[in-house]
């Protein structure tokens, strides 16, 4: 791969790994998006709201990115979200919804280039595959009311192929 082929993918926030087979995904990009998004849909629709519901609303916004990043395609995806502060409220949903999830997340506190750079260096131990369920999954999004997010996620196999480990 030539240099500019590596600055246009990290300029993308995805990496793809061929020797792995993975499809790299800086997520903390990804969620600036989607936390524009968010704050957006507050102001624009002038809601005042509890934490509790300030949490499902985020973690509605931060699914729906995840969503539309493995709706493209089916390669396997393995997140890396670059880890500020541990007391933040992004943080936190991020750790509670791929704790639900069967896919391979990384955390560092280190950028995303630098976690690319280094990969030839680190270990990758994937989830076993074998073990792996959406189940945990589905009552996430039930407990959420995340129904809506619940169907387009099971209507789209590239969705779930590209989250299996």
């Amino acid at each position: 791969m030539n240099t500019t082929m590596v600055l246009s993918t990290y300029e993308s926030g995805n990496v793809n790994d061929e020797v792995r087979g993975y499809l790299f995904i800086d997520l903390k990009r990804h969620l600036k998006d989607s936390f524009n998004e968010y704050v957006s849909y507050i102001t624009e629709h002038e809601l005042d709201l509890s934490r509790k519901e300030k949490n499902k609303l985020g973690i509605h916004f931060i699914l729906k990115k995840v969503i539309k990043i493995c709706s493209t395609t089916s390669t396997k995806k393995w997140f890396y979200y670059q880890v500020e502060d541990k007391a933040a409220e992004e943080y936190k949903l991020v750790k509670r919804i791929f704790g639900s999830l069967p896919t391979n997340v990384s955390y560092g506190e280190g950028d995303f280039n630098t976690f690319i750079d280094n990969r030839d260096y680190s270990s990758f131990t994937s989830i076993d595959a074998s073990q792996a369920s959406f189940r945990k999954f589905r009552q996430f999004l039930k407990r959420y009311e995340l129904q809506a997010l619940e169907r387009e996620f099971l209507s789209n196999m590239n969705i779930k192929l590209s989250l299996l480990p």
